[in-house]
């Protein structure tokens, strides 16, 4: 990887089993992907996990691609001037969080100043803010099974209870009263499960049996009366990014149908991904406004976070789209994979997503260095 002028040196940071497959020079589409950006970014790319690290030498093994060789390989590197991290899952432990100290004090930057959200924080932030507090649905913590009876009562007999750190679709449950007193609850773990709870008690003993004895990480949401194709739930996951000149470009919504009964749409499968376009033109030909206004909408929940957060190259927002067609503010993600957008977007969008990230990170650093 030797060049005649310095290019940035980008680590970025994702499983053991991606490792495992590079070494076996078997890379993923999203990670072949991002080599191709880093070329067209003019950067230095090499891709690490945990195992790779060692915090006495400061110093990581990382897996990079030899273009001599036209091979992954791997080599001692020094920590990176820009820190990418590409892992959704692991981020909460001590390991992780040590080596972040670590590479602050080595003077690395980073893509994002976050790598997730807890929902229950970033509810409270946004509610102060004039423009998005409208397209919040209504939160409350779980304080007690007083709390969830009241907000069941409230709004319509039926409330999503969400674990604030959740991601990936994991921890999410939908609760519905019916008019004899009765519950249905429905998750999704690998599939749909559907089943009746006769009394309160029930109810509470399925909840901790979901989410653990503790229920202070859980929150309470109004469900939103989300549009619908053929019965099945419709929601939104826009990638947002920054450009290298600071400026904030929606770079691809993609309309997700859930499965028949499933609380969520994130779990879907491949064939049920579409384009903000073909989604309207399929089913919301009625409303040629509607790419206008979410990107409009996008922007503005984008510059909310920063506000509160700190600056991003780039978030994940999953949006809904209810019934009367108002937008809601459904989540942010710090470390989105791109699966839907990879899977609904052609490859010259793809390249460009993974393009921007970079770009804008080489400017952080000119910035950092100034």
């Amino acid at each position: 990887m030797t060049t005649k002028q310095y290019k940035p040196l980008i680590g970025a940071f994702i499983t053991t089993k991606g490792i495992r497959r590079l070494n076996k020079q078997k890379a993923s589409k999203k990670n072949r992907l991002l080599l191709r950006a880093s070329r067209i970014a003019k950067v230095n790319l090499y891709y690490f996990c945990f195992r790779d690290i060692d915090m006495k030498t400061k110093t990581i093994e990382g897996t990079y691609y030899n273009e001599h060789l036209k091979k992954w390989k791997k080599a001692s590197f020094p920590f990176p001037d820009l820190f990418y991290n590409r892992k959704r899952r692991g981020l909460e432990n001590r390991k992780y969080h040590t080596l972040k100290r670590a590479l602050l004090k080595s003077g690395t930057q980073f893509i994002n100043t976050r790598d997730g959200f807890d929902k229950w924080d970033v509810h409270k932030r946004l509610s102060e803010s004039s423009e998005i507090k409208e397209h919040i649905p209504a939160t409350s913590l779980f304080s007690s099974k007083e709390k969830l009876k009241e907000m069941l009562n409230e709004e319509e007999g039926s409330v999503y209870l969400k674990g604030v750190n959740a991601s990936l679709g994991n921890e999410i449950m939908r609760v519905e009263k019916t008019t004899s007193g009765t519950y249905t609850i429905s998750t999704y773990v690998k599939q749909v499960f559907t089943k009746k709870v006769d009394n309160d008690s029930s109810l509470i003993k399925e909840i901790h049996r979901f989410f653990g004895p503790f229920l202070r990480h859980v929150i309470i949401q109004k469900r939103i009366d989300l549009f619908q194709v053929e019965g099945c739930l419709v929601d939104f996951r826009a990638e947002v990014q920054k450009k290298k000149n600071d400026s904030i470009v929606v770079s691809g919504v993609v309309a997700r149908i859930g499965k028949p009964g499933s609380p969520i749409t994130s779990k879907t499968s491949e064939d049920h991904y579409m384009t903000i376009e073909e989604f309207i033109k399929r089913y919301y030909s009625h409303d040629h406004n509607l790419k206008s206004q979410i990107n409009g909408f996008l922007k503005k929940v984008y510059e909310a976070v920063e506000q509160e957060y700190g600056r991003f190259a780039e978030l994940g927002i999953d949006i809904g789209l209810d019934q009367e067609g108002r937008l809601w503010l459904i989540e942010c993600n710090g470390t989105s994979g791109k699966s839907a957008f990879c899977n609904a977007y052609d490859g010259r969008k793809r390249l460009r997503a993974f393009t921007r990230p970079l770009l804008y990170g080489k400017n952080v650093l000119k910035k950092a260095r100034v």
